[in-house]
């Protein structure tokens, strides 16, 4: 026997044109209402994850202090000209009072952030090199500065220096800027070694 279409009280089931247009209307509606308000909120998520990344990566390095027993120095190196992207680099000291930051075996700096042979270079002399940067964080940079907004420029890069004891010898100060929402933080690092973020 041939199937059937069946029919409950002779109509057909399914949902009618004007209950389709109303449900799109609502979804419209909604997306309307909140799309917006997410996209707002959006730039302050990301600054705010930029800023707590690099409170931990800051607090690492002052443990890695403790734990080496040498000194511990984190570099904020001035955004990338090309890809505008900021990065910064946690070097390992070779001594625990006045340790030497040049290139091992030279008397040269190494570049902000180091290039894949002088980090090469301070691994072979047993100085762990970590480079980061906020390309997780999109409109993000760091700063010498908030008031005024103050770039950071070759040769003047901000550093914090922890001792094996915690402290610091140098007070210091950098910030985050987020370009798009305009906020900015900075970064304090008192001699005690601790850091305050206002």
């Amino acid at each position: 026997m041939p199937g059937k279409i069946s029919k409950k009280g002779g109509r057909q089931q399914g949902f009618t044109l004007l209950e389709l247009m109303i449900v799109v209307a609502i979804t419209g509606l909604m997306a309307a209402i909140t799309i917006p308000a997410y996209l707002s909120w959006k730039p302050g998520y990301v600054f705010r994850g930029a800023v707590s990344h690099l409170k931990g990566d800051i607090n690492s390095a002052r443990l890695r202090a403790l734990e080496i027993r040498r000194r511990c120095r984190v570099e904020f190196c001035k955004p990338d000209p090309v890809s505008g992207i900021s990065s910064y680099q946690i070097i390992d000291g070779n001594h625990a009072l006045s340790s030497t930051w040049t290139v091992p075996g030279t008397t040269n700096p190494p570049a902000c952030p180091m290039t894949a042979a002088e980090q090469a270079t301070f691994n072979a002399a047993g100085r762990q090199v970590t480079i980061n940067n906020f390309n997780e964080f999109p409109q993000v940079k760091l700063m010498a500065k908030c008031s005024p907004l103050t770039a950071i420029t070759s040769g003047s890069e901000p550093t914090f220096i922890f001792s094996p004891q915690g402290t610091a010898p140098f007070i210091g100060r950098v910030s985050v800027y987020h370009s798009g929402s305009k906020d900015c933080q900075s970064f304090y690092l008192s001699v005690a070694g601790r850091l305050r973020i206002q």
